[in-house]
C-alpha cells in the first residue's frame, strides 16, 4: 500500500507521522516512512537550491527526484509487501509548482508515469495555527515567505477535488490545535485497515 501525506508548511506533519508510526508499530504492521525531496543527490540538490531554482526547472527536478524515489525506495518496498508512507508526493507538486507559476497541465504531464497512491492524505490546519508555528522556525523557505497559508490551503483543496474527480482515494485531515491527534490517527488507521481487509478478502 502506498500512502501519500501532503500538507501546507507548518501544518504539524511531524507530530502526526510520529503518532501514526507508533500506531502501526503497536499493531505489528510492516511499514516504511520516506519523504520528498529524498536524500538522494537529486533531492539534496533540491534542498540546497530550491530558493534559487524556480518554475519549470524546479518542477522537472522534483519530478526526476520522484521517479528516482519510486525506482529505489517505493517499488522495492511495495514488492516486499510493506506499507509505504511518503511524506510529500504528487499533491505537493499540484500546490507548490502552481505557486511557482508552472501550468498544471505540465505538472500532470511530467508526473504521468508515477505510481498512484492507494490513499492520498491531505492535511489541513487553521491558518492562524500555521502562522504561529512558522514564527517559531529559525529558517523558512521562499514559499513560506512569499505566500500566505490561506493561498496554500486553497490550492490543497483544489488538488483534493482534482484527485477525487479522477477516482483517487482522498482522506482529508484537520490537524488544527483544537483537534485531538488521536482522532486523526484513528481516521487514517480506519482507511489502512479497509485496504488491508479488502486485499485479504480478495486473495
Amino acid at each position: 500500500m502506498l500512502i501519500s501525506l501532503d500538507r501546507p508548511n507548518g501544518a504539524g506533519k511531524s507530530t502526526l507521522i510520529k503518532h501514526l508510526s507508533k500506531s502501526l508499530k503497536k499493531d505489528g504492521l510492516n511499514f516504511i516512512i520516506t519523504k520528498e525531496p529524498t536524500e538522494s543527490e537529486i533531492g539534496q540538490l533540491i534542498r540546497n537550491l530550491h530558493n534559487e531554482i524556480h518554475g519549470l526547472s524546479l518542477a522537472c527536478l522534483i519530478a526526476a527526484d520522484r521517479y528516482h524515489h519510486i525506482k529505489t525506495v517505493i517499488e522495492p518496498n511495495l514488492k516486499a509487501r510493506k506499507i509505504v508512507i511518503s511524506d510529500r508526493y504528487f499533491v505537493s507538486s499540484l500546490v507548490y509548482q502552481v505557486l511557482d507559476n508552472v501550468n498544471i497541465s505540465f505538472i500532470q504531464q511530467i508526473n504521468s508515469h508515477i505510481i498512484k497512491p492507494n490513499l492520498n492524505i491531505i492535511v489541513y490546519c487553521d491558518s492562524n495555527n500555521i502562522k504561529q508555528r512558522l514564527l517559531l522556525r529559525n529558517k523558512i523557505t521562499r514559499f513560506e515567505k512569499d505566500f500566505e497559508p490561506e493561498t496554500e490551503l486553497k490550492l490543497f483543496e483544489k488538488a483534493s477535488k482534482y484527485l477525487s474527480s479522477i477516482n483517487q482515494s482522498v482522506l482529508e485531515i484537520d490537524n488544527s490545535d483544537n483537534i485531538p491527534i488521536h482522532d486523526n490517527i484513528s481516521k487514517i488507521r480506519d482507511e489502512i485497515n479497509k485496504f488491508i481487509n479488502f486485499n485479504n478478502e480478495n486473495k
